[in-house]
């Protein structure tokens, strides 16, 4: 039994309960500049399907082509986990515990939307976390 885990959700619905959830806007900025940084493989400011995909197969330790919870939760520790707990039942579209590649091809498509040019760009990502921030009830504070 993963306690870690257990202790974890534990605590988030604690924490969850507590709404909104207020994060400060370095907050926010630094873990959405570190996320498009780890996902743009080659430096070249845009984040193409293939480093998409491979950012989630980076994710799925036992290379099951899901990545779990736990999995979602070691490769993001040390982030705001309130805000990664709301995202992982977010890109688990059909709720089985498991992220999968449909999964997130899905979200590439939703994130990728000016222009529609198979490119993830930070912008189009800051704007996908501003509607996610707003959607989970999530305040950016100063």
């Amino acid at each position: 039994m993963n306690w870690n885990l257990i202790i974890f959700l534990c605590s988030s619905r604690c924490i969850l309960a507590q709404s909104p959830t207020k994060f400060t806007i370095g907050q926010v900025d630094f873990e959405l500049d570190r996320e498009f940084e780890l996902m743009d493989q080659n430096d070249d400011k845009v984040i193409s399907q293939q480093e998409f995909d491979d950012f989630q197969e980076q994710q799925d330790k036992d290379g099951n082509d899901c990545v779990s919870m736990d999995e979602y939760f070691a490769y993001h520790q040390g982030n705001m986990l309130t805000f990664e707990w709301h995202m992982f039942q977010h890109l688990d579209h059909n709720q089985d515990g498991c992220l999968e590649l449909p999964d997130m091809k899905e979200e590439f498509n939703e994130i990728d939307r000016a222009p529609k040019d198979n490119e993830i760009e930070i912008h189009e990502l800051e704007l996908y976390y501003s509607k996610l921030y707003e959607t989970f009830g999530i305040v950016k504070g100063n």
